[in-house]
């Protein structure tokens, strides 16, 4: 498994095309760390609807409505099944 690590330099991109079932997510930023082969990258996921929502509920619970301030521990994302 390739492990992709990149500082977001950006806000993400979220598309869904219309009566889509999938979520598409792009993070444009610097390489984590960076390489010899440059320090930009961009990470493309597609995901499915349920599991975008999924998610979105994790973000909630980690990240309160207008927090600026520290964040939580880091914690794994767990697709559901």
């Amino acid at each position: 498994m390739q492990d992709i690590g990149i500082v977001a330099t950006g806000t993400p991109i979220v598309y869904r095309p219309a009566g889509g079932d999938t979520v598409h997510l792009t993070f444009e930023g610097l390489q984590e760390p960076p390489t010899a082969a440059g320090e930009r990258a961009r990470v493309r996921i597609t995901l499915p609807v349920q599991e975008a929502v999924h998610l979105w509920q994790q973000l909630a619970d980690d990240v309160p409505a207008g927090a600026g301030g520290a964040p939580t521990q880091a914690k794994r994302w767990t697709p559901r099944r």
